[in-house]
């Protein structure tokens, strides 16, 4: 075991480090570089612990992992996921007295209280299918890459809620897109930049299932900011790219 208060006191070293640079300018310069640096290195410390977590579950359950970092088993599920908070939203629970356990987005996949595993009804309510498509279909649970059951309640199958996070986040979770968020781009430039069929960009927009347009030109063509439109694909699982 180690000494849970080294790494802050290393941080608060580097800190008394950076307070102690003489000249104000140089000071406030070395400040924002490290700030600069904040959001990368807070990435690379999730990594670790991901990992961490990821190699407990291989040989504990949910609840013994939670019991051991003292967080719930949701965390736990969250955690293993790739799932993190850039914000706080309130008091943390006394449970969890160093993170908030609700997710800054939607939901994590988490079993029910007293078990470990999540079912196909469960999966399937929490990805907004059914379960007999969930179960059958070769993009889902008979896909070569689905995981392997952990065990049964009743006559279902229980899957590592982990697992399927990561299975749905590698296969069905669209990635954030490359776009210039100050740009305005015409149906045919979203998808050619993102890579989503034309006629699904036009359906979406004739179903109603598209942001409204930012502009619209003087010939009358309809116009989206990138922010816009990333912030849209990244809210919505499974659209087909071409190619």
């Amino acid at each position: 075991m180690i000494d849970n208060s080294a790494p802050a006191d290393a941080l608060r070293a580097v800190i008394a480090d950076l307070a102690a640079v003489p000249d104000p300018a140089d000071r406030a310069r070395a400040v924002a570089a490290v700030l600069d640096a904040v959001p990368g290195l807070q990435a690379e410390l999730r990594a670790v612990r991901q990992a961490a977590v990821v190699e407990l579950r291989a040989t504990r359950s949910l609840a013994e992992v939670a019991a051991v970092l003292g967080i719930s088993v949701p965390r736990v599920s969250q955690i293993a996921s790739g799932i993190s908070r850039s914000a706080r939203h309130g008091a943390a629970s006394p449970e969890e007295p160093e993170e908030d356990a609700r997710p800054a987005g939607p939901a994590a996949l988490a079993p029910p209280a007293g078990r470990d595993g999540v079912t196909f009804a469960e999966i399937a309510a929490h990805y907004g299918k059914s379960a007999r498509y969930v179960a059958g279909d070769d993009r889902w649970g008979r896909h070569p890459e689905w995981p392997a059951p952990t065990g049964k309640r009743g006559r279902s199958l229980e899957y590592d809620p982990g697992a399927v996070a990561a299975f749905a986040a590698a296969h069905h979770t669209r990635e954030a897109v490359p776009l210039d968020p100050d740009r305005l781009y015409t149906v045919g430039e979203i998808a050619a930049e993102t890579g989503v069929r034309r006629v699904t960009v036009a359906a979406d927009i004739s179903r109603g299932r598209w942001p409204a347009p930012d502009e619209v030109g003087a010939d009358g063509t309809k116009l989206w900011r990138g922010s816009t439109v990333a912030g849209h694909l990244a809210g919505r699982r499974g659209y087909r790219r071409s190619g």
